[in-house]
């Protein structure tokens, strides 16, 4: 069961903050990317097309921009 502390909410609030901080700080390419694939529920194959990239250039921005928000959020929680 999911805790609606007031301590619980704020963290969750942070932490979508510095998901979404972390989200716009990347590059254009990557924010595509990962908006695509990982928001919109697109393939690395029809990224690829929609961004006019190969195919190998589409999985090297998707993993750089997971990389990217998933250090962001690991430094919050080590905080």
């Amino acid at each position: 069961m999911e805790s609606r502390t007031p301590d619980a909410l704020l963290a969750n609030t942070q932490l979508q903050e510095v998901i979404e901080q972390a989200f716009q700080a990347l590059p254009s390419m990557q924010r595509a990317a990962i908006s695509v694939v990982d928001m919109e529920g697109y393939k690395i194959d029809e990224v690829s097309n929609i961004l006019a990239i190969s195919s190998s250039n589409a999985r090297m921005l998707l993993h750089h921009a997971r990389v990217a928000v998933h250090d962001a959020i690991e430094q919050y929680q080590d905080n």
